[in-house]
């Protein structure tokens, strides 16, 4: 059995990656996703503006959708060749009495997946992070064939989405939102605060970026803290009461790890926070946003070796 997946967000891929067949699993089903490849280009004539689209995988060299060609994609750069990819295939061993039961298991989940695989790579890479893109979500879409087309019964919303972002991720990073799509794991919720940070951003709504960013840096605190009164055997209560604030918190992280970054987070984060929870700037700069957000990033990736 064979799928197409048609991606709800285009998915920025290194030169790498294409080509490439990699194993997945999902809804406890194994299958091969097939990456389109790279067309022929004469490097005495190098690509300007609109490149070459990207060829099928050799599994669907002769596939079509209807009457028309697939877009599977196209190189946005030269000479490094980092791509844009819309559709992905699929393959899938399966007994023959086992079609249908396959069919109905993946498409119950497929959307899951594909959410779960884009996800982690706008954590890894910030692909899609764009002030003047559309943070509105998409639907992905797969079509099975088992000689003949396998319908989905329950009816799907189509959406088209333009990228602009320009962060492409490598075959380890792809490999790498594979096994947390296929995992079924979730994201750390302060990773979840920080996605939908990057969504604030893309709606140019730079005082809720702010809010949803720090509520990731106060979530991470308040466990370190917790971890750390567990390990002296007192109430976490204790020092929480005494430091309260965003900045009282940073500060005794400070006291009781000294291996904490070391930058001025009063200026960088607490105080930009403040400045919009207090209602003293409703419209926070973008280069103050950014860097808050990235700031934020720095400590989680300081106390968490991982997204989940």
């Amino acid at each position: 059995m064979n799928g197409l997946l048609s991606l709800s967000d285009t998915l920025f891929c290194k030169k790498d990656v294409l080509g490439k067949v990699l194993n997945c699993e999902i809804n406890g089903i194994k299958a091969q996703i097939h990456f389109p490849m790279l067309p022929v280009i004469d490097d005495k004539k190098p690509v300007v503006g609109f490149c070459n689209p990207l060829l099928p995988p050799l599994l669907a060299k002769t596939w079509t959708r209807g009457d028309k060609p697939i877009d599977w994609g196209e190189p946005k750069s030269y000479p490094d060749v980092n791509s844009f990819v819309r559709f992905l295939a699929l393959s899938i061993e399966c007994e023959k009495e086992l079609v249908n039961e396959y069919a109905r298991k993946l498409y119950e989940s497929i959307e899951n997946w594909e959410y779960a695989f884009l996800c982690y790579l706008k954590l890894v890479t910030k692909q899609g992070l764009d002030r003047n893109g559309d943070s509105g979500r998409n639907t992905c879409m797969l079509q099975l064939m088992d000689g003949k087309y396998i319908p989905n019964l329950t009816p799907i919303e189509i959406s088209v989405s333009f990228p602009t972002n320009s962060s492409f991720a490598s075959e380890e990073q792809i490999r790498e939102a594979i096994a947390f799509a296929d995992s079924g794991n979730n994201l750390l919720l302060e990773y979840q605060m920080i996605l939908s940070a990057y969504s604030a951003v893309n709606q140019n709504q730079n005082r809720r970026a702010i809010m949803e960013a720090c509520a990731a840096l106060e979530i991470v605190l308040l466990n370190q803290i917790n971890q750390y009164c567990q390990t002296l055997g007192i109430l976490p209560e204790i020092l929480l009461s005494k430091y309260q604030s965003l900045g009282d918190r940073i500060k005794l992280m400070r006291k009781i790890d000294q291996g904490f970054p070391k930058k001025d987070y009063d200026n960088l984060i607490v105080n930009p926070r403040n400045d919009v929870m207090h209602g003293r700037n409703n419209f926070p700069k973008d280069d103050t946003t950014d860097n808050l957000i990235s700031c934020v990033e720095e400590v989680l990736r300081y106390f968490h070796k991982a997204y989940y």
